[in-house]
């Protein structure tokens, strides 16, 4: 799903740095919590990680979603 990013999101960003320091995985952060999706797909290690959501590999998430 694409979802937009205005300056309220690049602001949360900013107040996420402490926990990943990646301004880019702050804001796919802050977009999906906008977005209020289930999950993310990514193949950032760092993201999945450290994130506060649900992440998955994609792997992950095609066997997640065939179970589902």
């Amino acid at each position: 799903m694409a979802v937009g990013v205005d300056d309220s999101d690049l602001w949360l960003a900013c107040k996420y740095k402490p926990i990943l320091g990646d301004i880019e995985d702050n804001l796919v952060l802050t977009t999906a919590e906008r977005a209020q999706v289930d999950f993310i797909v990514t193949g950032d290690e760092q993201l999945i990680r450290k994130s506060t959501r649900n992440v998955y590999m994609p792997a992950d998430a095609l066997s997640f979603l065939s179970i589902a």
